[in-house]
């Protein structure tokens, strides 16, 4: 650590925070869309690997993570609440 970095040192859950009365990205985390659904991140990958959801795109690395689009998630959580 440099002495002289005076920086605070802030641990990021992954979690893209939920605020009222903000404009949100047109995107969510798998993480955020699997809670919005109620679901483990593990079934929503399964669910975008059988065609069921079509993520936006899927992050590089080994792990890359899915991208989801709010809308497409939203109307999910609403079909899967009728």
């Amino acid at each position: 650590m440099n002495v002289l970095d005076t920086s605070p040192k802030v641990r990021h859950s992954g979690h893209m925070p939920k605020v009222e009365n903000t404009v949100l990205p047109a995107w969510m985390t798998a993480s955020d869309a699997a809670d919005d659904l109620g679901i483990e991140r593990s079934t929503l990958a399964l669910w975008a690997r059988e065609g069921k959801i079509t993520p936006l795109m899927k992050l590089p690395g080994i792990r890359g993570a899915y991208v989801f689009a709010r809308g497409d998630i939203e109307r999910l959580a609403a079909e899967r609440a009728s």
